[in-house]
């Protein structure tokens, strides 16, 4: 089932915010609200719990990351999630929580500051409580009563050591907290993305069989799916044409590299492969994808196409690929830059039947991909005047009242929210009473 919450806060201009999570959620506000500043906690929350405890020391004192809004300006980092594996049996629903205290000017700070762990069997069971971070206890199984001791630093999770530890059942939920993966698409243009590189290095991520994920080489990471995964290749092909109905064929193809560029490069790189501090490799052979279109009279390389069929096609490979690879969530920044509104329908309808248990987080200017999603699906931006942002979900007893608002005024639902987000005082005070406190 995957990841069905997440809380985070404390970053930025970025207040608390927890978010119900579906098979695709929306986050809407005004410009420059703080919608990426959402975004970028996520992905840094999830670094964080699988970094080194030096490299936490390092995050604990970002400058960049520090909230400067005078309203936050004592907040910790604070990031918890809900998640449902049911193959752990009596430990199926893991609640996993850490917060931090940021580096403050006079060197205090830079220190975990709590951690949890709560563990049940059922959704509506109770959470039954693993970890006493403070108290520096924690219990290995269901059926013990006790609490064991754990010596933590400033910059340790317990994550960090309790796998170490024999007989204890919840390493497996543990694990699975370890590896969460969250992934941003936030390349507005995916021009670059179908440039097939030819120097790999080592340590690059990949999935199944090699398969990258969010690889800066689509091409490569399309090859090896068709070679891979032939059935998931299939469902990539099957939403193209269905995007684009105009294509006669989509193809991916290898070619050699030629053994002057192999030697031009390595002479340019001014050292051999493996050698000199510089852990790469110059690759075999490089990809290409060629696209034949009805109106064209030859194929040609997507890389001539428009910017938003690339974005496309980048944005349905890459929710595939995260799906293979487990990913717990996907962030896609602003999906409706560059890709036709009367296509925006059938983008959500193929990235929902390819995701797998892979949560998509996308955020919007948009009220077209509003209209396609459910209200309990949107998160909207909370109006405030102390320039913290914070978003809240649209009550379910409010949805009827707030759709025959929108009708009485000839508007779609997405298209009155964001007439609210720009009517100033009223409208704001208007959006607030249709908003969960």
């Amino acid at each position: 089932m995957g990841l069905t919450s997440v809380s985070v806060g404390g970053m930025r201009n970025l207040g608390f915010t927890r978010l119900e999570l579906e098979g695709i959620t929306a986050i809407i506000s005004a410009n420059n609200y703080g919608k990426t500043n959402l975004m970028e906690a996520l992905r840094f929350a999830v670094s964080f719990i699988t970094a080194s405890p030096k490299d936490r020391l390092s995050m604990m004192s970002y400058t960049r990351y520090i909230p400067l809004v005078t309203a936050l300006q004592n907040q910790e980092f604070s990031f918890e999630v809900e998640l449902d594996e049911p193959s752990l049996g009596r430990y199926r629903y893991i609640r996993y929580g850490f917060s931090f205290a940021w580096l403050r000017d006079d060197g205090t700070g830079r220190r975990i500051t709590h951690e949890s762990i709560e563990i049940k069997a059922s959704k509506t069971g109770k959470w039954t409580n693993y970890l006493k971070r403070k108290e520096g206890k924690y219990k290995k199984t269901y059926d013990t009563r006790s609490f064991s001791t754990v010596v933590l630093d400033d910059a340790q999770l317990a994550i960090d050591v309790l796998t170490s530890f024999e007989n204890i059942d919840i390493n497996p939920a543990i694990r699975k907290i370890q590896n969460m993966a969250f992934v941003m698409f936030d390349a507005i243009d995916a021009q670059d993305k179908f440039s097939s590189v030819p120097i790999e290095f080592e340590g690059e991520p990949a999935t199944e069989g090699g398969i990258a994920l969010n690889d800066d080489d689509l091409p490569r990471a399309l090859y090896r799916l068709r070679q891979c995964n032939e059935d998931r290749y299939g469902d990539f092909l099957a939403a193209v044409y269905t995007l684009f109905p105009t294509f006669d064929s989509f193809s991916v193809d290898a070619y050699k590299l030629q053994e002057e560029v192999h030697e031009q490069l390595l002479k340019s790189l001014g050292s051999q492969e493996g050698e000199g501090g510089i852990p790469f490799r110059i690759r075999d052979e490089l990809y290409r994808v060629t696209v034949k279109d009805t109106h064209l009279n030859q194929p040609v390389d997507i890389r001539r196409m428009s910017t938003g069929t690339k974005r496309i096609v980048w944005l349905v490979a890459n929710t595939i690929l995260a799906s293979l690879s487990h990913a717990e969530m996907v962030g896609i920044e602003e999906l409706e830059t560059s890709i036709h509104p009367q296509l925006m329908k059938v983008l959500l309808e193929i990235l929902d039947e390819n995701k797998g248990d892979t949560r998509l987080l996308v955020s919007s200017h948009s009220p077209a991909l509003i209209q396609y999603l459910k209200p309990t699906q949107i998160y909207v931006g909370v109006p405030n005047e102390e320039g913290v942002a914070s978003f809240k979900r649209i009550r379910s007893k409010s949805i009827a009242k707030l759709t025959a608002r929108a009708y009485d005024m000839g508007l779609g639902i997405g298209e009155y929210l964001f007439e609210l987000m720009s009517s100033g005082e009223r409208g704001s005070r208007e959006l607030l009473s249709y908003l969960e406190a």
